[in-house]
């Protein structure tokens, strides 16, 4: 595997494996391409509203007010988009949060059942010593039966 060394944007000194490192230069001019577009739309929309605007026979202070309105709009909708973002991670983590809950919920119900089992178990054999002990003392009855009456002939 070939390296490519490089300096970042404090100078100090890198290394990456080529493929990392020409995967990164093409995100980087990919979103120079991308800003630079938008800087190109922008200057249109910048063009077309001051076209407008005079059509309309506003000033140039109702132009840039026009203008600055709009590019407040648009941090607005960012922020929006922020917000929303935002809400779908605290959604994210509520989810996760319940999953969690689930787990445990579901934990708790296993060991229940284990334990349930392991009662009933402990019940069975106490009921088998208990009927081993009423099977011994009817013995015992029979023997002292036996031995303790009085013979009749």
């Amino acid at each position: 595997m070939s390296e490519t060394v490089y300096y970042d944007f404090n100078a100090d000194l890198h290394s990456a494996d080529n493929d990392r490192y020409y995967e990164l230069i093409e995100q980087r001019k990919e979103a120079l391409d991308t800003v630079a577009e938008a800087e190109q739309e922008l200057a249109a929309a910048n063009a077309d509203l001051s076209q407008q605007g005079k059509i309309a026979g506003l000033d140039a202070d109702t132009i840039e007010d026009l203008r600055q309105s709009l590019m407040d709009t648009a941090r607005s909708g960012g922020e929006f988009i922020a917000a929303a973002e935002e809400t779908t991670e605290v959604l994210s983590a509520q989810e996760e949060g319940a999953a969690r809950a689930q787990d445990t919920i579901s934990s708790y119900n296993d060991q229940l059942y284990d334990l349930c089992q392991a009662y009933d178990e402990a019940r069975d054999s106490a009921y088998e010593s208990i009927q081993s002990q009423y099977q011994l003392w009817d013995s015992v009855g029979e023997i002292e039966g036996d031995f303790c009456q009085p013979d009749r002939q």
